[in-house]
């Protein structure tokens, strides 16, 4: 079945640096909803799902000197299709595009329209647009649904919409104020280690590499799920030992804190901390005591 590389090539053609856009149109006859994102010149990430399969597919294309060249890979990490456009213009609301077989050179037509717009910058203002996720459980995919004012940069994820697979039902909407991320908002792993799928939603990043983002489980035997009290900064889960790291640094890395915790009835609960802050003297790191 040919396959939406040469769908998100297209979108590429819309996309200014720095911008989120998705795009819906057709891979032959196949209806196809692509979402990509140009965060630097020549790169550019994309994920795109068929109307009929809801498991959204990863891209990656790189653009030069109006050429754009998108790959999409087997599940062994070899070239499946590569799609080719030529003389792109950015800022075009549609464009066609050939989608080629990596081995057999059979070739379709690809043909897609703007449909949402996510660009930076502060003049720009948008309202409840929904954007398909990458990340998506066995079940589920997700779209989230952001909004921007005037006068900020990126706008914010309001809440984040939960679709049943095959069917497109809705299931689920749980309101959030999170930051806009670029590309994917969203990560799938088991975050209480009961066996289930949950998701998380990225909420916020800090100085240095700090970020936080936002648990949410899905409840045992149900399709629905709940905002957990899982929280910390830069949090590593371990589903082999069974218990989450939490990095904290700050003062240009001077100062680290570290904590261990497993779950209890879907609480963290600690169970190691250390802290250790930089001592100019011994120019090296000291143990400290955790405030």
């Amino acid at each position: 079945m040919l396959r939406i590389s040469a769908l998100i090539t297209f979108l590429l053609i819309g996309i200014q640096l720095n911008a989120q856009i998705q795009y819906s149109g057709y891979i032959g006859s196949f209806p196809i909803t692509l979402v990509s994102y140009r965060s630097q010149p020549g790169d550019i990430a994309a994920h795109y799902k068929y109307e009929r399969y809801d498991d959204p597919i990863k891209l990656a294309g790189f653009f030069d000197d109006g050429k754009l060249r998108f790959r999409e890979n087997d599940k062994n990490q070899k070239v499946r299709a590569i799609l080719d456009f030529k003389g792109f213009s950015f800022k075009a609301d549609s464009a066609l595009g050939i989608w080629q077989d990596f081995k057999t050179c059979k070739e379709y037509q690809v043909l897609l329209c703007k449909e949402v717009d996510l660009s930076r910058g502060y003049d720009k203002k948008y309202l409840n647009k929904e954007i398909i996720q990458y990340g998506s459980t066995d079940d589920h995919y997700f779209k989230t649904v952001s909004s921007k004012e005037g006068g900020t940069s990126w706008g914010k994820v309001t809440a984040v919409k939960i679709f049943e697979k095959s069917t497109d039902r809705l299931v689920q909407v749980i309101p959030l104020d999170c930051e806009h991320v670029s590309y994917n908002s969203i990560t799938i792993d088991d975050y209480n280690f009961d066996g289930v799928q949950d998701f998380a939603v990225f909420e916020r990043s800090y100085a240095g590499p700090n970020t936080t983002s936002i648990y949410i489980l899905r409840q045992p035997n149900s399709d629905k799920y709940v905002v957990s009290d899982i929280e910390g900064t830069s949090l590593h889960f371990s589903k082999y030992e069974k218990v989450i790291y939490e990095h904290n640094q700050c003062c240009g890395g001077r100062s680290h804190y570290n904590a261990t915790y497993k779950i209890i009835n879907n609480k963290m609960v600690l169970i190691q901390e250390r802290c250790l802050s930089f001592d100019d003297e011994l120019n090296d790191f000291v143990e400290v005591i955790c405030d």
